[in-house]
């Protein structure tokens, strides 16, 4: 490997070209290296002095570097015991900090513990002293129902000092609940004043119902004590308020009641015909199956306020019909009062669901069984089914109010009503013919009819077909005709407008004529034989057709 290292070098490579003799080539390269060694030596020689001096500057570096080199050993010890030293009192800072917050964590729950057990003078004074109303007092209550409570939690600890305020505390809360149970006794005695807006005491109560909260937290006998005085004294106040109103109305009821015999297309007796006209004793029987502005209670007036003047009183009382009792604004008040006080109950006195529900009982069921007995005593006697149907739906738009605004507390009170309702509903439909309860319905859906009336439609087709079956077609082969015109006299004579009566009239025969081809498919061919043709009274029935 070396003899190829060294055939690669050029001047080898020169000498083996030329050819030349290596050993001369050896010597003669052995002289020239002489030569230079010994220029070398006489450039030493000259170079002496010099060398000499360089050879005492390197020395001289030696010793700085050696000094230099101690210096720095000398340091990266000092740098270590620095070290060491940093890491002791790196650990005695973590030691002191520790010892610091243990401290501080002490002193925070000792000052804590020291200021929720002291009894102060400026406490003692204001609960004694100041009146329940003012800031003051509210504040050193708080304070004290903080102290009262702390004191609770470190007599389980069974903590000494626990002993030394215990009977302080306890005097502070019998005379803070005394001053609250005077002070709430006599805001609720000033709802049996007349004439009271009994919102404002309520307003009042709500702007210290920390007063009842104290007292429930820790007098629970003066509290039941208060919620019994309040409830007992509501319960008397809506009784009073509601039965007065209830007076009145009955002062103001109309003085013309509708009876069965205005109720169109009556039959006294089963001999006269299907469509005969009795006697009215009402002179504006139109109201009785005419909806006119009254539809109006499920729209505008609905939500509308009550007037604070005669007017607005009388518009209170404003009937929805003429016998039924069943006055819109009057509900519409009651609605706002039962809100209003179910929303007091639960915010006042801390009770949700049942216990809410079962309070607003006790306060309002003996209001609302009164209000109940008096819309059975009208319903039972009224003839006006149009009024009827919209009571109902009046009951539902009610409850989906309440709803609204989160209460549950009438549920009860508007299915009592509808139980009272539908089936007087019911009664006046089946003691009306086949055609007459038609008629009624299609006017109510000529003036906005409402979801809530489908189920009783049901019923009018439930009582339609049995009390046309009852009919011979011989004797209905012989009184249509003059049926025919009873009914169109009865219809223009009730309507003022000639339109709306002609208008109505039409949709009465029409579907006259729809159900006399329904009524027709349920019959025996034989039965059905002798029945007059349907194209022969659609011909008469254009006779009464008129243009205006």
């Amino acid at each position: 490997m070396e003899s190829s290292k060294l055939l690669d070098d050029e001047i080898v490579q020169e000498v083996v070209k030329t050819g030349t003799d290596l050993r001369q080539y050896s010597k003669q390269v052995e002289k020239e290296l002489k030569d230079v060694e010994n220029k070398s030596i006489q450039d030493y020689i000259k170079e002496s002095e010099n060398i000499v001096e360089l050879h005492y500057q390197i020395q001289d570096c030696d010793n700085i570097l050696e000094r230099m080199e101690n210096m720095l050993l000398g340091f990266q010890t000092d740098l270590g015991s620095i070290s060491s030293e940093i890491v002791s009192l790196q650990k005695k800072s973590v030691s002191m900090n520790q010892h610091l917050q243990n401290r501080q964590s002490v002193q925070s729950q000792l000052s804590q513990f020291i200021d929720k057990m002291t009894v102060s003078e400026e406490l003692i004074v204001g609960i004694l002293e100041a009146p329940v109303t003012e800031k003051e007092f509210v504040k050193c209550l708080k304070t004290l129902n903080i102290k009262i409570n702390y004191l609770k939690e470190q007599s389980f600890s069974e903590v000494k000092s626990c002993q030394d305020v215990k009977d302080i505390l306890e005097k502070l809360k019998i005379k803070a609940v005394t001053k609250i149970r005077s002070y709430l006794i006599e805001q609720i005695s000033k709802f049996r004043k007349p004439m009271t807006n009994y919102q404002i005491p309520q307003n009042t109560m709500l702007k210290y119902k920390f007063f009842f909260e104290f007292a429930l937290a820790h007098e629970r006998a003066v509290a039941h004590e208060i919620r019994n005085e309040y409830v007992d004294t509501m319960s008397k106040v809506y009784f009073s308020y509601f039965k007065s109103y209830s007076t009145l109305l009955n002062k103001m009821q109309y003085e013309e009641l509708a009876t069965k015999e205005d109720l169109m297309g009556h039959d006294e007796n089963s001999s006269k015909s299907l469509f005969h006209k009795t006697s009215s004793s009402l002179k504006k029987k139109s109201t009785v199956f005419t909806i006119g502005g009254r539809g109006e209670v499920l729209t505008s007036q609905l939500e509308a306020p009550i007037l604070k003047s005669d007017a607005g009183l009388r518009l209170l009382w404003r009937p929805l019909n003429s016998n039924i009792g069943f006055r819109p604004k009057f509900i519409k008040y009651l609605v706002d009062n039962a809100c209003r006080e179910y929303q007091f109950i639960c915010e006042y006195f801390k009770v949700q669901g049942n216990h809410a529900m079962d309070m607003f009982a006790a306060v309002l069921n003996n209001t609302l069984i009164l209000l109940e007995k008096n819309l059975k005593t009208h319903v039972e006697g009224s003839y006006d089914a149009i009024g009827l149907f919209l009571c109902i739906h009046l009951v539902f738009r009610y409850q989906m109010l309440c709803h609204k605004r989160a209460v549950p507390a009438l549920d009860t009170y508007w299915e009592h009503l509808q139980k009272i309702l539908w089936p007087r509903g019911i009664e006046i439909a089946n003691s009306v013919p086949c055609i007459h309860l038609v008629f009624r319905y299609q006017m109510l859906c000529h003036k906005r009819a409402v979801p809530a009336l489908d189920t009783y439609w049901e019923h009018l087709q439930k009582i339609l077909w049995p009390r046309c079956g009852d009919k011979q077609p011989l004797q209905f082969n012989e009184r249509w005709k003059k049926s025919l015109e009873n009914i169109n006299a009865e219809v223009l004579s009730s309507f003022p407008s000639l339109v709306t009566g002609s208008t109505l009239l039409q949709l009465a025969f029409t579907h006259l004529v729809q159900y006399y081809h329904r009524f027709q498919d349920l019959l025996s061919p034989n039965v059905r034989n002798q029945l007059d043709n349907i194209h022969y009274i659609m011909v008469e029935i254009k006779k009464y057709k008129t243009s205006f």
